[in-house]
C-alpha cells in the first residue's frame, strides 16, 4: 500500500473515531438494557450483588449468568470517572474499536490479502447495528473482542507444535470463556471450534488425530477450569448452577427464533453470506478455503436459531464479522464478480446510512444533550430522595444522588402504585409519550402528586434541521417530560 493510501485510511478511521466520541452522550437517549446494567453494576459496587435495583418489582432475583467481567470493569471505570453516560459508554465504544482491530489481525490470519482484509473492517465499521453498539452502555463488544482474539489465537495454536501450540490453545480455552463470562449470549460461536474438531479429525491422518485431538482437550479443559471456578464461587456448585439456569426464564426469553419476527435487511445480509458459502463449495475449494467456512458458517447459523432477534436485526452486531469474512472471502474466487458487487453494494448502503444517521445526530443535538438538559429538570428535583420515572432520567437523578426506580416492565400495575406510595415516593418523571401515564397512572398522579415541571425539547434551526423534523424517519425523541412531587399529607 502506498504511503497515500495509508495516510488517507488512518485520516478516514481518525474521523470516524472522533465522530464517535463527539456524539457518544447525545445518541440513543438512555434506554433500557443500559440503565439495567448499570443498576447491576451499582448494586456490585454497593455490596458485590447484582440485583437490578430499577426493576426490583419486576426482577426481584439476581441476573448471574451474566459473569463478572463486565460489571466489574464498569465498577473500576465509575469508580475512577464518575458516574455519567460517557463513562458507562466509552467501554463499549473502545471494545468497538478493538474490534475492528482484531477483524484485520483474524483477517490476516486467514490469508484474506490487504484488499480484502480492509473491505471486511470496512463492512464491520459502517454496519448500521455496530455502530448503534458502539454508543450503547452494554457488554456486547467486550465479549465479541475475547471471542475474535481467541479465534486468533486458536489459528496461531493449530498451526504450531510444542510448547508454544499449548500455550495459544489454553489460552484460546481461556479467552472463550471470558466471552461467555461476558455475555452468556456469545454461545452462539461455540459451534466454530466443534466445527473446526470435526474437521481436523476426519481430516488428518490416523497417525495424526490424537495430536489433533488433544489440541481441543486443551482448549475444552482450559475453559471448564475457569467456568467451574465461577460456577463454584458464585453459586456453590454444578447441581446448583444447573437449577438457577433452569428457573432463570429471562435467559429462555432470550434465545430461539423470535416469535413476532420482523423483515429487515439483515436476513438477506444473512442469505448472501449462506450464498457465499455454498458458491465457495460448488468451485471446489472447500478444503482450500476450509479455514473461513469453518471460521463463519457455524456462526452464522448458530447465531441466526440461538440469538432471539437475530434473524431480524437485534444484535446482528456480533455476528457481522463472520458474514464479513465470508462474503469477502468468497469473493477472490474466480468468478464470483457478483459477491464482489455485492459487497460494494453493501458497503455503499451501509455508508449511506452511517453518513445520514450522523447528520441526524448532530443536527438534532439540542433536544438529546444530556447535560443541558439536566441542568433544567435537576432544578426541581431534592437531592438526596427518591423518583420513579423513565430510563431516559436515571442518569439526572442518580447525579443528584436519587434513589430510582423504573416505570417500564417492572412489575404489575397494581404492584407498582402501592411500591410508590408505600415509600412516598418524592418524585416521578414521566415522558409525554409515557404509555404509563396515559393509562393506568393519569388519576394515581391527580390524586397523590402535583405536577411541578413542564419540560420541553429544544430544536436546532436552520433549513438543515427543518428537512430532517420533517422526514419520517426518528432516531429517539428528546427529554421533554412532566415532573410530578409527591403531596405531603
Amino acid at each position: 500500500m502506498s504511503k497515500r493510501n495509508r495516510a488517507l485510511l488512518i485520516a478516514a478511521f481518525a474521523v470516524y473515531v472522533i465522530y464517535h466520541l463527539c456524539t457518544l452522550v447525545y445518541s440513543p437517549l438512555p434506554w433500557f438494557d443500559e440503565i439495567s446494567f448499570l443498576s447491576m453494576t451499582e448494586s456490585y459496587m454497593k455490596d458485590g450483588t447484582l440485583f437490578e435495583q430499577v426493576r426490583i418489582l419486576g426482577e426481584p432475583a439476581e441476573k448471574l449468568n451474566y459473569g463478572p467481567i463486565y460489571f466489574v470493569w464498569q465498577a473500576f471505570m465509575i469508580k475512577t470517572f464518575g458516574l455519567g453516560i460517557f463513562t458507562v459508554r466509552i467501554t463499549n465504544m473502545v471494545f468497538g474499536f478493538v474490534v475492528l482491530l482484531l477483524v484485520s489481525v483474524l483477517c490476516r490470519a486467514l490469508k484474506l490479502g490487504t484488499k480484502a482484509t480492509l473491505i471486511t473492517v470496512a463492512i464491520v465499521a459502517l454496519e448500521p447495528n455496530f455502530n448503534q453498539f458502539l454508543h450503547s452502555g452494554r457488554m456486547d463488544n467486550i465479549g465479541l473482542s475475547f471471542f475474535l482474539l481467541s479465534c486468533i489465537t486458536f489459528l496461531a495454536g493449530r498451526k504450531r507444535v510444542g510448547p508454544v501450540s499449548v500455550g495459544y490453545l489454553v489460552l484460546t480455552g481461556l479467552l472463550i470463556c471470558c466471552s461467555a463470562l461476558t455475555n452468556p449470549r456469545f454461545v452462539f460461536a461455540f459451534p466454530v471450534y466443534i466445527a473446526f474438531f470435526v474437521y481436523d479429525i476426519l481430516a488428518s491422518e490416523k497417525s495424526e488425530r490424537l495430536k489433533a485431538f488433544m489440541r481441543y482437550v486443551y482448549i475444552g479443559g482450559a475453559f471448564a477450569f475457569l467456568y467451574l471456578v465461577w460456577v463454584y464461587t458464585t453459586f456453590g456448585g454444578v447441581s446448583e448452577y444447573i437449577t438457577y439456569t433452569r428457573n432463570a426464564t429471562y435467559l429462555t426469553d432470550h434465545m430461539g427464533l423470535e416469535k413476532n419476527f420482523v423483515l429487515r435487511y439483515n436476513l438477506f445480509v444473512l442469505l448472501f453470506a449462506l450464498a457465499c458459502a455454498a458458491f465457495v463449495v460448488a468451485q471446489k475449494k472447500g478444503r482450500e478455503y476450509a479455514d473461513i467456512l469453518l471460521m463463519s458458517v457455524p456462526a452464522i447459523v448458530s447465531f441466526s436459531f440461538i440469538v432471539t432477534g437475530g434473524l431480524e436485526g437485534r444484535y446482528f452486531a456480533l455476528v457481522t464479522p463472520f458474514v464479513a469474512i465470508i462474503i469477502v472471502g468468497a469473493s477472490r474466487i474466480k468468478g464470483s464478480k457478483w459477491i464482489a458487487a455485492g459487497n460494494y453494494l453493501l458497503l455503499a448502503g451501509f455508508g449511506a446510512l452511517f453518513v445520514f444517521k450522523a447528520a441526524y445526530i448532530i443536527a438534532t443535538i439540542p433536544q438529546h444533550d444530556p447535560y443541558a438538559n439536566e441542568r433544567v429538570i435537576t432544578k426541581y428535583i431534592e437531592p438526596n430522595t427518591s423518583v420513579f420515572g423513565d430510563f431516559e432520567y436515571y442518569y439526572i437523578a442518580r447525579n443528584k444522588n436519587c434513589t430510582y426506580l423504573t416505570t417500564e416492565m417492572n412489575g404489575m400495575p397494581q404492584q407498582v402504585r402501592d411500591y410508590v406510595l408505600a415509600h412516598k415516593t418524592r418524585y416521578v418523571i414521566l415522558k409525554k409519550d409515557n404509555i404509563w401515564r396515559e393509562s393506568w397512572g393519569i388519576h394515581f398522579l391527580n390524586e397523590h402528586y402535583e405536577l411541578i415541571a413542564t419540560i420541553e425539547d429544544s430544536y436546532r434551526t436552520g433549513p438543515f434541521s427543518a428537512v430532517l423534523q420533517k422526514l419520517p424517519y426518528k432516531i429517539s425523541d428528546g427529554y421533554a417530560c412532566y415532573i410530578y412531587r409527591y403531596k405531603d399529607q
